[in-house]
C-alpha cells in the first residue's frame, strides 16, 4: 500500500545513513531480483566489480547486505563469496516491491500480489534457512555447543555439485552438525534419507568424532530415530 507506514521506509533509512542512497538502492534491486556473486552484481549495475567494492563494503558494514562463503572457507579470501540481503523485510521489499512499484503507485495492489504469491514460498524458505542457521549457536544442542553455521556448496566426494544447508562446528571442533531445512510438506523418511546421504558425500566429515544430523521442518508428523528434528516453535524458541 503506497499509503502504508513502511512504504518508503528503506528510502527514509539510506537518507539518514548514505551519502549514495540512490547506488544503495540500485544494489539492493539487483540482489533482491536474484544475483548474488560480485561479477553478476557489477554486470548489472554495468559497473567494474573494483567499482562496487567500496558501496558494497559499506552495506555489508551497515547490516543490509551479508556476504556468505562456504563452510571451510575464509571468509575474507574465498573467490566463492555470494552476497545476499540481511534482513526479512529489505530482502520482501527489494524483491516484490521495487520490481513492481510503478504498478503500486497506481494502486494495483491485488494485481501485484497476483503475480507473486507463486514465489513466496521460495521467499519463506530461504527466510526459514536464515533463521536456522541464526538459532545453531544460541544454545546446545544434544548438550553441544555448536559455532555459527554455514552453507555449504561444492563438489562432494564423487566430485558432483552438492548443497547443505546448515553445517556447524562444535566449540571443542570435535562434532559436526549436518543439517537440511525445508518449508514444505515433504515426508520425513525422505529428509531422513537425503540428510544420510548428504553426510555420506561431504568431503569434511572424516574430520571430526561425531556427525549429528539435524532437520528443520515446517510440520512434524512422525519421530525420527537418530536424528534431531526442529519445527518453527522450536527455533523461535532458540531465538528468543
Amino acid at each position: 500500500d503506497k499509503s502504508g507506514v513502511l512504504h518508503d521506509e528503506p528510502y527514509r533509512l539510506f537518507l539518514d545513513e548514505m551519502r549514495e542512497s540512490v547506488q544503495a538502492t540500485s544494489l539492493l534491486s539487483v540482489v533482491g531480483l536474484g544475483s548474488s556473486r560480485l561479477s553478476e552484481i557489477a554486470s548489472r549495475i554495468e559497473k567494474s566489480a573494483t567499482q562496487l567494492n567500496r558501496p558494497i563494503n559499506n552495506l555489508v558494514q551497515l547490516g543490509y547486505l551479508t556476504r556468505e562463503v562456504p563452510f571451510g572457507e575464509h571468509k575474507k579470501n574465498s573467490k566463492k563469496g555470494i552476497y545476499r540481503i540481511s534482513d526479512p523485510f529489505m530482502n520482501f521489499y527489494f524483491s516484490f516491491v521495487i520490481p513492481n512499484l510503478s504498478r503500486l503507485e497506481l494502486g494495483l495492489t491485488d494485481i501485484v500480489y497476483e503475480n507473486i504469491k507463486s514465489r513466496l514460498n521460495i521467499f519463506i524458505s530461504r527466510e526459514w534457512e536464515n533463521l536456522c542457521r541464526r538459532s545453531i549457536p544460541a544454545l546446545p544442542i544434544e548438550g553441544i555447543y555448536f559455532d555459527i553455521a554455514y552453507r555449504w556448496w561444492g563438489n562432494n566426494i564423487k566430485g558432483k555439485p552438492m548443497e547443505i544447508d546448515i553445517v556447524a562446528e562444535s566449540a571443542d571442533k570435535n562434532y559436526l552438525l549436518i543439517g537440511e531445512c525445508k518449508w514444505s510438506d515433504e515426508p520425513d523418511e525422505h529428509l531422513l534419507y537425503k540428510i544420510k546421504e548428504k553426510i555420506s558425500l561431504f568431503p569434511y566429515c572424516s574430520n571430526y568424532k561425531k556427525i549429528i544430523p539435524a532437520v528443520f521442518i515446517k510440520n512434524k508428523t512422525q519421530k525420527l530415530d537418530k536424528i534431531t528434528i526442529f519445527t518453527p516453535e522450536d527455533i523461535l524458541g532458540r531465538l528468543k
